[in-house]
């Protein structure tokens, strides 16, 4: 016992007696499979992240792709006004009279 007392002093005093209990739990979850399954749902958890970063991937080029048909729409639409503005500047510059065009149309 004399020889064993200045190891228990040196492990307590580098509480080597934390680092040992954990050791050992870690252990008996190996030995009962605990760690296996712990594997498992972390696997699990990992691919739930990488499904979620997917999903929100596609759901970003979306939102873009959506964004781009808008601003195309729109830059048709302003050029197209602004045709229709100048034929009809055109049609009263020979002539007609405003009150005889077609009215512009509601939105």
């Amino acid at each position: 016992m004399d020889k064993l007392q200045p190891w228990i002093a040196v492990l307590t005093a580098l509480s080597a007696g934390a680092v040992l209990q954990e050791l050992v739990r870690g252990l008996v979850k190996w030995i009962g499979g605990a760690a296996g399954r712990e594997r498992g749902r972390n696997a699990d958890l990992v691919t739930q992240r990488d499904d979620a970063y997917a999903r929100a991937a596609a759901a970003e080029k979306a939102a873009d792709e959506a964004d781009a048909r808008a601003d195309a729409e729109a830059r048709k639409r302003r050029l197209l006004e602004e045709y229709a503005s100048s034929l009809r500047r055109d049609c009263m510059d020979h002539g007609v009279r405003p009150d005889e065009l077609r009215p512009w149309p509601t939105y």
